[in-house]
């Protein structure tokens, strides 16, 4: 699927209502009658598609219900009676091609319902879709498996269905797997370290990335270091220092603020005035902190229409001079006098490169004598709004560093803890028990700065707790090298590996081995030891990690590969010497194996610095197919030309 925005998954939660006011949970069978998602309706019936993606395309609704829902059904002759359901909260019911080519290719239909949170709108469309693929295949309805994915928001909501149903979903891939304590302090968390380190931004990545130091402490002050290692054991992994910037965390913070905002509206005062905080603490994080805020006015020196004619554009001189913390303040209009014109915060972006703020709704007027009123109290205390969230529940190791040795907290305790209600809300008042019906595969993403690797650790651990023979319906597989939503989950494998648990019986690769340390998940170097599904990738160059070239000089890369045994062969192999995007070239695999050597060289016409990739796939037929029904790993090596 699609990569969505950190801020899109904000506004999104954003959007919770107050705790309590969600959708009830219902334990859903094959015979439960919901009350809200009661009477589907096929809106039409076409036939659509050619070649391999002809299939016959239902669109329907439930009466009553914003929700829509598409069925995807192939050629009778294609079908194998499974089919495969992607959630997420804000998806739409429309798949995409090479959605459709995986659901296909392996023998099953598509449903797709508009996104909203919860599942019982889910489980209710995968109710009727056996109803109608077994008119359109005449086989009984019972004999038609179902297959439920989703990843991020959309684990939530896999997970919440498969603790809350029974006989709808014979199994589940939740993937990227956001927890109870997920939101909102991932991202506090994210955002206060990249507001502190964004001035060694350059120093970090450097030794992160291959052929670096890997050292991302020895250029920072005591402060900073303190920062990266409470980051570091709050789970946020090392190598994601690649791509984090405070631009992106500090606007999804600034979003993520309306949702606890209005539960804990005393939180700021208290962090501002308060024993206990930052706001008042005497320390080097907190005179840090305190020299950040602001809260004054400024003058507004020219006012434009935007181009959408919706919005405009506020010209304010003063904004060059503020810090970048304010991309998250509070915005008002006020006259000379310092009197509110408009009584809600105002809705825009900040630009402070050009001294520009873009007013949303301006079509309400902007007085001539108006001022930018700029306040950014509550969005600097949201960053540390995870240190006064020590979760209730077993197992939530991030916060150890929290707590003082008798256990007791060491920072004020809020009152309502935002995330099990957040994470309820998304998952239709679910609670992550670890009790579920049918076969789970957990697949997880290493370098993940969005749902930090340990939190399917931490939902391995209740799933023990509730089924000590847990492994007999689930497998947990972390990945090496890839972010958030990432295609190196590779749910599509998952998914395979899981249908033919689930009909066949045929026990699916073990788990990945893997060792939980001050909040960062550790896999050994080894496939063999490691375990999971992914090949492992070594690539080399000059029998190193670097290597400084002149202009013209031939390079030589040395590669080994190997996949997990009895996980399939390696497929695939694909250069990328220069480290751009989209510039690889695929290496003939003459005999699919475990193990794989290779060797290439090239030589660079002109001087920079460049990130050199192996990317490599395994199937687990050792047969060539969708990229999505793969297992996919990589590796780098720098080159310096000089």
């Amino acid at each position: 699927m699609s990569t969505v925005s950190d801020e899109q998954v904000a506004k999104s939660a954003a959007k919770t209502p107050p705790p309590d006011v969600f959708e009830t949970p219902l334990f859903v069978t094959p015979t439960t009658k919901d009350p809200i998602f009661h009477s589907p309706v096929i809106d039409s019936e076409t036939d659509v598609g050619e070649g391999s993606l002809a299939h016959r395309l239902f669109r329907g609704h439930f009466v009553d219900t914003q929700v829509h829902f598409n069925f995807y059904l192939p050629a009778p002759a294609r079908f194998r009676n499974r089919f495969f359901q992607l959630v997420y909260p804000l998806q739409t019911a429309d798949a995409r091609d090479f959605q459709l080519a995986f659901s296909f290719e392996q023998g099953g239909y598509r449903v797709q319902v508009s996104g909203k949170v919860g599942y019982r709108h889910e489980a209710a469309a995968a109710k009727f879709s056996r109803e109608v693929a077994s008119k359109y295949y005449g086989v009984p309805p019972d004999e038609i498996y179902g297959y439920i994915y989703g990843g991020s928001g959309g684990s939530i909501q896999t997970v919440g269905a498969m603790e809350n149903t029974m006989g709808i979903w014979q199994g589940g891939v939740p993937y990227v797997q956001g927890i109870p304590f997920s939101m909102p302090n991932c991202f506090t968390a994210s955002a206060l370290a990249t507001l502190v380190l964004e001035p060694k931004q350059d120093a970090i990545r450097d030794a992160v990335q291959p052929g670096g130091s890997g050292d991302p402490y020895e250029s920072l002050s005591s402060l900073e270091a303190e920062i990266l290692k409470e980051y570091s054991r709050f789970g946020g992994p090392d190598r994601c220092w690649e791509w984090l910037s405070y631009s992106e965390q500090g606007k999804t913070l600034s979003v993520f603020l309306n949702s606890f905002r209005h539960t804990d509206p005393t939180y700021a005062d208290d962090f501002w005035t308060k024993p206990g905080y930052v706001g008042t603490e005497q320390s080097a994080i907190g005179d840090y902190i305190r020299g950040l805020r602001f809260n004054d006015t400024v003058e507004i020196t020219n006012i434009t229409a935007h181009s959408d004619g919706k919005s405009v554009i506020l010209c304010v001189p003063g904004l060059l001079k503020i810090s970048r913390a304010c991309i998250g303040a509070d915005f008002r209009l006020v006259d000379a006098a310092g009197n509110v014109l408009i009584p809600d915060r105002l809705g825009g972006s900040l630009d402070l490169v050009k001294g520009e703020y873009r007013m949303e709704k301006g079509s309400r007027g902007v007085p001539s004598d108006a001022r930018l009123h700029i306040d950014n109290s509550w969005f600097l205390a949201g960053h540390f709004y995870h240190r006064h969230q020590i979760p209730t529940r077993e197992g939530a190791v991030a916060w150890d560093q929290y707590k003082n040795p008798d256990g007791s907290a060491r920072y004020p305790r809020r009152a309502s803890e935002r995330g099990p209600v957040l994470c309820a809300y998304a998952c239709g008042g679910g609670t992550h028990t670890g009790r579920y019906s049918g076969k789970m595969i957990v697949a997880c993403n290493l370098a993940d700065k969005d749902a930090f690797p340990w939190y399917a650790d931490w939902y391995r651990g209740q799933v023990k707790r509730a089924d000590p023979d847990y492994n007999s319906s689930y497998r947990l597989w972390y990945h090496d090298n890839a972010d958030h939503i990432d295609g190196s989950a590779s749910q599509g494998r998952a998914l395979i590996e899981l249908y033919l648990w689930a009909e066949q019986g045929v026990e699916p690769p073990e788990s990945t081995k893997y060792d939980l340390r001050h909040g960062q998940v550790i896999v050994p170097k080894a496939a063999a030891s490691r375990g999971g599904i992914q090949p492992v990738v070594e690539l080399r160059v000059g029998g190193g990690k670097r290597i400084d070239v002149s202009v013209g000089e031939e390079v030589e890369f040395q590669a080994s590969i190997e996949v997990p045994p009895g996980t399939g062969e390696i497929v695939r192999a694909e250069w990328n010497f220069d480290g751009g995007p989209g510039n690889f070239h695929s290496v003939t695999i003459v005999e699919p194996g475990e193990r794989l050597k290779l060797v290439a060289t090239h030589r660079y016409g002109s001087p920079r610095t460049v990130f050199a990739c192996l990317r490599v796939a395994s199937a687990r037929d050792g047969k060539i197919c969708e990229n999505s029904a793969l297992a996919w790993n990589l590796d780098r090596v720098r080159v310096v030309v000089l």
